[in-house]
């Protein structure tokens, strides 16, 4: 009979033991489910964008906008310092006009060539004195690509101790492009790049 009663509290433990472990496993499983089920949402939610040929950025979906937004504003905005910000060096003045030129389209270009027609380039050699480019704001509409930008900026001529500066108005159109390049990294070419206002604000300011 004792041996009989043992038999059975060994059956009773094995069974609970083997209930036990099935509970664990199925914890275990669903639990697992469950964090893959999260990842696979999570990757869903993810975009990732290539700035040249290393860096990958990944962006939450739902902050794709945000994204873009600060790779166009980035690109409208170094179009136009590079175009309009130097300093009395011609080696510096050309190499910041090449970058530019790797930005932007052939009509945008025009502007450049403008530009050193009216001697703006040769002027701020000869008088030495500098320019300051400083963004006050840029609207970009994303209704429809090429995304049109308005760029809206003060030009500060600096020499010694004098100041002028200049309310400076640019459009143009933003083409995100299917690469990116070591020349132009965001990805993103300027066309069309025009300037709409060039005036000036104020009179000389003495320091």
């Amino acid at each position: 009979m004792k041996e009989l009663f043992s038999i059975r509290g060994r059956e009773i433990t094995y069974r609970i033991i083997i209930v036990c472990l099935a509970l664990v496993t199925t914890t275990i499983s669903c639990f697992s489910l469950y964090r893959a089920n999260k990842t696979i949402e999570k990757s869903k939610e993810e975009i990732y964008i290539l700035l040249g040929d290393k860096a990958i950025v990944a962006a939450r979906s739902s902050n794709l906008y945000n994204s873009v937004d600060v790779l166009c504003k980035g690109q409208v905005e170094d179009m136009n310092k590079l175009v309009f910000e130097q300093v009395p060096d011609d080696e510096e003045i050309n190499r910041r006009l090449r970058r530019a030129i790797y930005l932007s389209d052939e009509e945008s270009r025009n502007v450049i060539d403008m530009q050193q027609q009216n001697q703006f380039y040769s002027n701020i050699i000869n008088q030495n004195f500098y320019t300051i480019m400083i963004t006050d704001s840029i609207a970009i509409n994303y209704s429809k690509e090429p995304f049109l930008f308005n760029y809206f900026g003060t030009l500060k001529f600096v020499r010694d101790k004098k100041e002028v500066n200049y309310k400076i108005e640019t459009q143009g159109l933003l083409e995100m492009m299917d690469v990116a390049t070591e020349n132009n990294n965001r990805g993103i070419l300027v066309k069309k790049f025009h300037i709409n206002v060039f005036r000036r604000e104020n009179q000389d300011k003495h320091n």
